[in-house]
């Protein structure tokens, strides 16, 4: 996840606001579905590494400000995890 985590920061670093590169040529519904998929495998470990966890929900709320569906459905997963 950390790796996944650092793409989407070098991502969204370089290309903040280009909604053509986020949405229209799916790369952040990609990088959504590969995170989500990566936190349903390890998210008791995920929720347990504060620092990682915390860079995933930032990258994950620049993309819910963009407009990525699949990064609102990630937020929710992320604010309410599995017991």
């Amino acid at each position: 996840m950390k790796k996944s985590a650092r793409a989407g920061k070098i991502w969204l670093s370089t290309y903040p606001d280009f909604r053509t590169f986020w949405i229209d040529h799916g790369i952040g519904k990609r990088w959504c579905l590969i995170a989500t998929e990566i936190y349903i495998q390890n998210a008791h470990v995920i929720q347990a590494d504060v620092t990682a966890l915390g860079a995933i929900e930032s990258i994950v709320a620049e993309l819910v400000g963009l407009g990525v569906p699949e990064a609102t459905r990630f937020e929710e997963m992320l604010s309410n995890p599995k017991k």
